[in-house]
């Protein structure tokens, strides 16, 4: 079972030299938890942003294609860095932000994978 004291602490894990934070948000925005060494009023516009544009391109894939929810991971190069985001179950988006572009996609979206294969599980059961 996950606990909401311990979010901020898994979520840490994996935030070093390459990666400045993780964020854990509802789709709608949400911010659920987050670990960085960032600013921590950075993460509310991070994650506003984060969300908006997730759900844009789903919604675009949506027109386009005719399907949702085949999105699976989002990197977005940013002036100062980088954002990646990907769905954890039906309900929550993970985010974790870099400010190097030397920082390699791969790198970003594995350890993005090992969190939402942590954090999946437990979530799943969670409503808000």
């Amino acid at each position: 079972m996950l606990r909401t004291r311990t979010l901020p602490e898994i979520l840490g894990q994996l935030v070093d030299d390459e990666i400045d934070a993780f964020m854990l948000l509802t789709l709608e925005g949400a911010l659920m938890g987050s670990s960085s060494s960032m600013n921590p009023s950075d993460h509310k516009v991070i994650g506003a942003i984060a969300t908006y544009t997730w759900n844009e391109y789903n919604h675009s894939g949506k027109d386009c294609v005719g399907e949702t929810d085949n999105l699976q991971f989002l990197n977005i190069e940013l002036e100062n860095g980088r954002l990646a985001i990907a769905p954890i179950g039906a309900k929550f988006l993970l985010c974790a932000h870099t400010a190097k572009l030397s920082t390699q996609v791969g790198l970003l979206r594995a350890r993005m994978e090992a969190m939402v294969d942590t954090l999946g599980p437990s979530l799943e059961h969670l409503s808000y």
